[in-house]
């Protein structure tokens, strides 16, 4: 077993023994779960992550995933010869689900499959375990999101540099999506270009329609190595006005104190209250990223 993962799915094993979990099942059916990313380095759909609370985390695959599941897991990989339920005698006792990302749909599925070999079970929560665990970041996960940032800010320069030449809030969109995709990286989630009036909305959709004049929200962001990264930023489309000069020295001076106080020690509730204390939004000041495009840390 790879170190970096044997680490965490030792850490993790010591929280299901206190919370006296006796195995964890985390599985990448349809829904994708950032636990089998987390504790095997695997993302490809069809595999089935069974942790115990002692002894090695199994990754389960089909027979025609084996190879390439192998080379990429960082834990035992095991083919499946039959139907995966019905072949691991592990899962009895209380049983750990990631219900963040498990959809009803699913999570019955996995319950009824379960409970025809084994009658005494019950299923216990353990996201908000996994969320504690990944919020600590290791050194190579900080450099995958540095990486995931530089790439974006390079992307982001070019654009700049060309912005009048864009005529649509999706001209913006394409070129960014293009701009990824020469960088090898993937993005992380939708673009957001939101021109004039929609640039209020924070989760706009972008459409086929003129740029505005006026403020324009880009936000977008890339996933690198499986590690994500998040830009907001805003530009203007015309002459700004003096009030409008005047609306966006007071963000930014806003922004710049907050980006004082963040500190080592300093709670970031206290960092938030003091921004709404100044300008009033409908959004989080900031957000964790990782594995996924928001986590832990948040409030």
């Amino acid at each position: 077993m790879n170190k970096e993962f044997a680490d965490r799915v030792q850490k993790f094993q010591k929280e299901l023994r206190k919370k006296k979990i006796d195995v964890a099942l985390f599985v990448n059916l349809k829904d994708t779960c950032s636990g089998v990313f987390y504790f095997s380095g695997v993302d490809v759909e069809g595999v089935y992550l069974v942790i115990p609370k002692k002894g090695k985390a199994v990754l389960y695959c089909v027979e025609m995933q084996y190879e390439m599941v192998k080379k990429k897991s960082g834990v035992k990989v095991v083919k499946l010869k039959q139907r995966f339920l019905k072949e691991c005698g592990k899962l009895k006792g209380r049983i750990g689900v990631n219900k963040e990302v498990l959809s009803v749909k699913v999570f019955d599925k996995l319950k009824k499959e379960i409970r025809k070999s084994v009658k005494k079970v019950s299923f216990v929560d353990v996201s908000g375990i996994l969320g504690e665990l990944r919020k600590i970041k290791t050194k190579k996960e900080i450099f995958y999101v540095k990486k995931a940032c530089k790439i974006v800010d390079k992307i982001f320069m070019k654009l700049r540099r060309r912005f009048s030449k864009f005529k649509t809030e999706m001209d913006v969109v394409e070129f960014i999506e293009n701009e990824v995709k020469k960088e090898g990286v993937e993005l992380a989630f939708p673009v957001i270009v939101a021109s004039g009036k929609n640039a209020s909305m924070p989760h706009y959709s972008p459409k086929k329609v003129k740029l505005r004049k006026g403020f324009c929200v880009i936000d977008f962001g890339v996933k690198y190595k499986g590690y994500c990264c998040d830009i907001s930023r805003t530009v203007y489309i015309g002459k700004p006005s003096k009030k409008e000069v005047s609306v966006y020295e007071a963000v930014l001076g806003v922004q710049e104190e907050c980006i004082n106080r963040l500190k080592v020690g300093v709670k970031f509730k206290s960092v938030d209250k003091f921004s709404r204390s100044k300008w009033k939004y409908p959004h989080a000041l900031g957000h964790g990223v990782g594995i996924e495009i928001h986590e832990k840390p948040k409030f």
